[in-house]
């Protein structure tokens, strides 16, 4: 799931009054892997292809589609699978859930409020939800959208590193092309 949906899945979990079935699919194909193993164990993808798991309206009774993406114009739909109950029960937590704590609802707060932590991160997310459950899992992925963040952010600084050099490399280059020096 791309990072913009994973926080609109994020407000819709801590904005539902209950959970459901069309969330835990949500949240279950917002989390599958793209790469390497999938649901059922169907492997890896052929190469150059990756997996893409939809839950949309239809998947009210908590319905996940998996497609193969061999490129934009080919998608091959390989399964159709029920996701857990994310939303709706305590026994059933995402992989990698960190919760360090959970606090029921207070006099005039509505709300459940849950702590998770995502890795070695020493920074919390907090999340509010109508529900035990929802609350967990929207802290939850409140802290894996924060590492995958600040993961981004890092390769972005790489990114640009990389970038600066090569574009010294040229100068270089140019300059002692300019100069006859064939040193660099």
């Amino acid at each position: 799931m791309a990072g913009e949906d994973i926080w609109h899945l994020i407000v819709r979990l801590e904005e539902a009054s209950e959970g459901g079935r069309l969330l835990d699919a949500q949240v279950w194909a917002a989390i599958l892997p793209r790469e390497g193993i999938c649901i059922d164990g169907y492997g890896l993808p052929p190469v150059g292809a990756y997996y893409e798991y939809e839950a949309d309206e239809d998947s009210a009774d908590g319905s996940v589609d998996m497609f193969v993406i061999f490129s934009p114009a080919i998608r091959h739909r390989r399964a159709r699978r029920k996701a857990p109950l994310f939303t709706t029960s305590l026994d059933t937590a995402l992989p990698g859930e960190d919760i360090i704590a959970v606090q029921a609802p207070l006099a005039g707060r509505a709300k459940w409020l849950a702590f998770a932590i995502a890795g070695d991160s020493p920074d919390a997310a907090m999340s509010y939800a109508a529900t035990e459950p929802l609350a967990r899992r929207a802290a939850a992925l409140r802290a894996m959208a924060a590492k995958q963040d600040a993961h981004d952010d890092a390769r972005r600084v790489l990114d640009l590193a990389k970038i600066e050099l090569q574009a010294h490399d040229r100068a270089v280059a140019a300059m002692n092309l300019a100069t006859g020096n064939q040193e660099s």
